[in-house]
């Protein structure tokens, strides 16, 4: 029995230090090393519940949805078969938001909602797992344009700052969005100010392109010409790096952003409004 339980003990440490480099991996926006670490991370332990949950993120991220609704089965799977611990229900949450988010998809949404109330209503709920269930939430807020509840997620997780949330969200661009929902534009700039630094500093590349579309949206709402020229270049920024780096989704969302909102994107000449620049 204490043999088994040493190999047992030495398997969980080699799939936690797999789980790390895969993150990290997921992180830069290598996907083929993420993917290889998380492979083998999932051949030694294939019921971990953070294994599968950044596995449904690295999937959505490049665009794979059936291979990440079957990852995304296998952790709900395991969530409902893993015994009472102090994060029980958080991996699925925040899984099946930002699923539900890349997707467009409203059910998986409101799933994510009925999961994050699950682990918000367990006593005593951890720190962390509060943290994790209301990015969740937030995240659903921002996606249905909910103001109260953006403003109320804002508030919650502002202290949160700095914070890698999931391997495919960052706290600054979470807190920036919700800003944005909440009508707070000017908080909302420094918040994205923050995130780009954050990216930068930190070689997040994936997440750097989100936050850069992300970005852009607030700065097309001031109605200001710098601020359209700069959420211009971050329009470009975001798709440029997208493509790079194959997130799918993501590069989807810009053009069609692009084709909504392209008259918004350019300098025009003083005076003229977007309907006579279209009719020119």
């Amino acid at each position: 029995n204490v043999a088994l339980a040493e190999r047992l003990k030495d398997r969980g440490l080699l799939a936690d230090a797999l789980y790390v480099k895969s993150t990290l991996a997921q992180l830069r926006g290598d996907w083929r090393e993420a993917r290889a670490y998380s492979d083998r991370a999932l051949a030694v332990s294939a019921h971990q519940l953070p294994l599968l949950m950044a596995r449904v993120l690295l999937e959505c991220e490049t665009g794979r949805r059936k291979t990440g609704n079957a990852y995304l089965q296998r952790l709900l799977v395991a969530e409902q078969r893993a015994g009472p611990w102090p994060l029980g229900g958080v991996s699925a949450t925040i899984a099946l938001s930002q699923a539900g988010c890349v997707w467009n998809d409203n059910t998986i949404c409101g799933a994510a909602l009925q999961a994050s109330r699950t682990v918000l209503e367990r006593r005593p709920a951890t720190r962390l797992a509060q943290v994790l269930a209301r990015s969740s939430r937030g995240l659903v807020a921002v996606r249905r344009s909910e103001p109260e509840a953006c403003e109320k997620e804002l508030e919650f997780l502002e202290p949160f700052k700095g914070m890698v949330i999931t391997p495919s969200l960052i706290a600054d661009r979470l807190l920036g969005s919700l800003a944005h929902g909440a009508g707070q534009t000017t908080r909302a700039i420094d918040h994205f100010e923050d995130a780009l630094a954050f990216c930068r500093r930190g070689g997040y590349r994936p997440e750097l392109a989100w936050t850069m579309f992300a970005y852009s949206k607030v700065l097309l709402d001031v109605r200001r010409g710098d601020y359209q020229k700069k959420a211009a270049q971050l329009i470009e920024g975001s798709h440029d790096l997208s493509v790079q780096l194959g997130i799918q989704p993501l590069t989807a969302a810009v053009v069609d952003f692009r084709r909504r909102f392209g008259l918004r994107l350019v300098r025009k000449p003083a005076g003229l409004t977007n309907r006579e620049m279209e009719v020119l």
